[in-house]
């Protein structure tokens, strides 16, 4: 008397990730079949999105370097995930990103510091031109005149 053990297919364990990607794409196929629910859908994500961008533009002048430009790009993401224009800006701006992450990789070691040194020294500038600079001595009790860059007056 043999029992016979029919090969089962194990399934590859799934990654957190992909068990949740999936779960939210069931959810957002089920709003679809209800064209009020999906309506009232896509008016909350034009708006969160939107609040998103528009707080990221108020924070890009901030002195807190960068905090801005990630609230705009994570509000394109979310205005992605329902709208094909955003969708087409965020493809547009991963493909030249992946481009200029491939080109700096080609660089020599000298090359990619000149580069950071030039893009620093950029930075600052554009920071002195428009007073941020002043505006974060002033901040921390360092109260300089220059600081407050050519077109501020303090």
């Amino acid at each position: 008397m043999s029992t016979e053990v029919t090969p089962t297919r194990a399934r590859p364990p799934q990654s957190r990730r992909l068990r949740l990607k999936r779960w939210m794409r069931t959810q957002r196929y089920i709003i679809r079949q209800y064209p009020h629910v999906n309506a009232a859908y896509r008016v909350a994500v034009a708006v969160i999105g939107t609040a998103m961008i528009l707080a990221g533009i108020v924070m890009v002048p901030l002195p807190t370097p960068g905090f801005g430009w990630v609230m705009i790009f994570a509000g394109l993401g979310v205005l992605s995930t329902e709208f094909a224009w955003a969708h087409r800006i965020t493809h547009w701006l991963r493909k030249w990103l992946h481009i200029l992450t491939t080109w700096y990789s080609r660089r020599s070691w000298p090359a990619k510091v000149g580069l950071i040194v030039v893009v620093t020294v950029l930075i600052l500038v554009i920071l002195w031109l428009a007073g941020i600079l002043g505006t974060s001595g002033d901040w921390v009790g360092y109260h300089r005149d220059w600081l407050h860059g050519p077109f501020r007056s303090h």
